[in-house]
């Protein structure tokens, strides 16, 4: 009986003293932004199938940013040390380190007959949200005002809506061109048979 005893409170001593080493691990570094590399875009309004008919109106294009964390100098995040699994962190997004100077988006089809296939789209959208970190621009901005204030912080999720009809109904194959800090990134939609119908 007082070997078995001996054992248990061997055992208990050994499981405290794990617990005493674990608890002084520090915890992990905490990131301050996110260093932008990549640009996703979804489209919602009823697109799921190539050359769907679409009402102009019912289009939000959506885009989310993403890319690497980033540490503030001497705390970054160290993958070949130990660190604690007991802290607790509160939710975040972060944002962005980055600069976006450049925001254009430009179509395979005429739009109407001032504007014309390859040249810019950016009066007729709209941005329905747009968030640098520290403002947000509300939805009453064209994405042709917008240039007027680039560059800006790059923003993590932002959105944007048509504000008018085209002339007349085709098919539209957007690409929309971004300059973050030095970098270009371009994204191609699919095709998009847009209407003026609402």
């Amino acid at each position: 009986m007082k070997k078995f005893m001996f054992i248990c409170m061997l055992g208990a001593f050994l499981s405290a003293c794990g617990s005493d080493k674990e608890g002084g691990l520090p915890c992990p570094p905490t990131a301050i932004g996110v260093d932008v590399n990549a640009i996703d875009l979804s489209v919602d309004g009823n697109v799921s199938q190539v050359n769907t008919a679409v009402v102009f109106n019912d289009l939000v294009f959506n885009f989310e940013s993403s890319g690497e964390a980033v540490f503030a100098p001497g705390n970054e995040f160290d993958p070949n040390k130990k660190y604690s699994t007991d802290c607790v962190g509160l939710p975040v997004i972060l944002g962005s380190i980055n600069t976006l100077s450049e925001f254009n988006i430009y179509s395979t089809a005429d739009y109407n007959s001032k504007l014309t296939a390859g040249t810019s789209l950016n009066e007729v959208f709209s941005v329905q949200s747009i968030d640098t970190g520290d403002f947000d621009y509300g939805e009453s901005l064209t994405l042709k005002q917008l240039q007027g204030d680039l560059p800006i912080s790059a923003p993590r999720y932002f959105s944007l809506i048509l504000n008018q009809a085209p002339e007349v109904e085709s098919s539209h194959l957007f690409y929309i061109e971004f300059m973050v800090d030095d970098k270009q990134i371009i994204i191609e939609t699919t095709e998009l048979l847009i209407t003026g119908n609402e």
